[in-house]
């Protein structure tokens, strides 16, 4: 035979095959490692057994398709997919090719085997009687370690090139995820306006302000004021402006009283709702005045004044006596109030 492989080979079995796999182990080391490799050879068994002569154009075609699926470890097994990639067709048009060379019998034994997959992906192999496995000489003597192009690098010039190609700035990080989650960053010092004469950071300023300042007026000071808890409650400044410029400054202040009552847990959007739509006084603040171990409202007259002491009539219809008690308007309970 024309390969030195086959030819020196004395063994019988392996000159009575059609096809001959060499495997090799390439640039072994010392420690017993090595890359795999396969090379596939026709014998002239194909030719002078009659198999050549035997096998259809078209199905010797399909077998040099499934073939060239040769791994580095010596495996032929493409799937249908894999073929009907190959071969250009549909995955049901190669099962119908590949049933044709499942029913081809050579010396009693089929040509190619189907190989059931429980997850569908059906594959085609060679059969094991046509077939041989010859481990090929080394290349060189001893096993010698493995000379790589390149000397790996340490840990120092890993984190220096990992740095130098993917690492950000703090800012533009910080920027992008607030890009990205859509959250508002902390407003510059030039945005908040004048700031509370005090040194350390309140509850109502945000972060990062600048130098305090005296309002112009008391109108002013309140809507800076109001302004600042808007921000505090996650609000935008561009929205707190908004609802400063388009809403009484006493119906913000009003809402932002009874907020606490609410216990909602998105109070920035409900308070943008409840100041367009005016929200009328919680519940809660209903029972909490009517405890009598609730604390006095902070600012509200002392007790003996008569800022709303009721004035009203009484009408008598037979045995029922209705009083109508008329009172100053009061934001939290209306403008009347009925005893029967």
């Amino acid at each position: 035979m024309d390969s030195p492989l086959v030819s020196s080979t004395t063994d019988a079995t392996t000159l009575e095959k059609p096809f001959v796999i060499t495997l090799h182990k390439r640039d072994k080391t010392a420690a017993g490692h090595f890359r795999p490799e396969a090379h596939l050879h026709l014998t002239e068994v194909l030719r002078t057994s009659g198999l050549l002569l035997a096998l259809p154009a078209e199905d010797l075609k399909n077998l040099l398709f499934m073939l060239t699926f040769l791994s580095p470890n010596g495996e032929c097994l493409p799937t249908v997919q894999q073929l009907a990639q190959a071969m250009h067709i549909s995955p049901l048009k190669v099962r119908a090719r590949m049933m044709r060379l499942v029913k081809f019998r050579w010396h009693d034994e089929p040509l190619v085997v189907e190989v059931k997959r429980g997850g569908g992906l059906d594959a085609y192999s060679i059969h094991p009687k046509l077939v041989v496995y010859v481990h090929g000489e080394p290349t060189g003597g001893q096993p010698t370690s493995q000379t790589l192009p390149h000397p790996p690098a340490g840990r120092a010039a890993i984190i220096a090139h990992s740095r130098e190609h993917y690492a950000r700035p703090r800012a533009e990080v910080e920027a992008m995820i607030n890009q990205q989650m859509d959250w508002t960053p902390a407003p510059p010092a030039s945005d908040l306006g004048p700031q509370e004469p005090t040194g350390a950071a309140t509850a109502e300023s945000p972060p990062g302000t600048g130098a305090p300042s005296t309002p112009d007026s008391p109108q002013e000071s309140a809507r800076e004021q109001v302004r600042r808890r808007l921000w505090n409650l996650g609000m935008s400044l561009e929205q707190a402006d908004y609802l400063l410029k388009h809403y009484e400054l006493r119906c913000i202040q009003r809402q932002l009283r009874w907020l606490p009552y609410r216990k909602v847990r998105n109070p920035a959007g409900f308070l943008v709702a409840a100041i367009e739509d005016n929200y009328s006084a919680p519940l809660a603040l209903w029972h909490h005045r009517a405890s009598p171990e609730a604390p006095p409202r902070q600012g509200s007259p002392p007790q003996g004044a008569t800022e709303h002491e009721p004035t009203g009539e009484a009408t008598v219809h037979g045995d029922l006596q209705v009083e109508v008690t008329a009172a100053p308007l009061d934001h939290n309970f209306g403008s009347s109030q009925t005893r029967v």
